[in-house]
């Protein structure tokens, strides 16, 4: 009795401390991101300071309990699967798109992931169950150049207990297996969007006109076949 007892006062008393800490991380990463977005200076320190105070705070298991209201404010996008495993963070810094994954691996410990996304925000994140492979995370991505807009779909899973890329999207008979498709267009564009379809688990893009450089209303799609994703008709 005693030892539950000290449990229950051990929790009662850090989760206050839990949640002040939240408050003044969500705080500090809110004044640094606005200080990143505003100030026009090519050596501001807040280029640095911002990501380091992110990805500090994201190794902490106990940063998974904040919902970051004054960074989201700000304009931090935050995107979480629907098992609470995988949350992606993305900015934009001198019309640069960066994102850093932060994931919950099935033994519990937390991981965080800046290279698993070359480059874009993250605009969406699908969390499927595939009959092979488990659960499966497709996040959708779009980054913006000086003239094209390239929009892209990653593929990953929990592989030995850490977030790994799933390659098993393979987009012709002997094309090499891969997690990531993409395209890229020009200008503003109807139709330019990834899909994704759980019931019959099938992927589509749409496909690019190659006179134009935008897309048609033709979708390239891809569905499961049990183990890989396979062009269909």
């Amino acid at each position: 009795m005693l030892r539950h007892a000290l449990i229950a006062l051990q929790t009662l008393l850090s989760t206050p401390l839990r949640a002040r800490r939240a408050a003044r991380t969500d705080a500090q990463l809110a004044a640094a991101y606005t200080a990143l977005t505003t100030t026009k200076q090519t050596d501001n320190p807040a280029a640095q300071t911002f990501p380091a105070l992110l990805q500090g705070y994201l190794k902490n298991p106990e940063s998974w309990s904040c919902r970051f209201p004054q960074a989201r404010a700000a304009g931090l996008n935050i995107h979480t699967s629907t098992d609470g495993r995988l949350r992606s963070f993305s900015w934009q810094h001198q019309h640069q798109s960066h994102t850093l994954l932060q994931s919950r691996s099935p033994n519990g410990h937390t991981h965080i992931h800046p290279d698993l996304i070359p480059g874009g925000q993250i605009e969406r994140l699908h969390t499927t169950r595939l009959p092979a492979h488990g659960t499966a995370y497709l996040l959708l991505a779009e980054h913006h150049s000086e003239h094209e807009t390239e929009k892209s779909l990653h593929l990953l899973h929990f592989a030995h207990n850490q977030l790994q890329p799933l390659p098993i999207i393979q987009t012709a008979p002997a094309a090499e297996p891969t997690h990531r498709l993409q395209f890229s267009y020009s200008g503003q564009s109807a139709n330019n969007y990834f899909f994704y379809e759980p019931g019959s688990h099938t992927i589509s893009q749409p496909q690019i006109s190659p006179h134009t450089h935008t897309p048609t209303q033709h979708r390239l799609k891809y569905r499961l076949n049990g183990t890989l994703f396979l062009p269909h008709r």
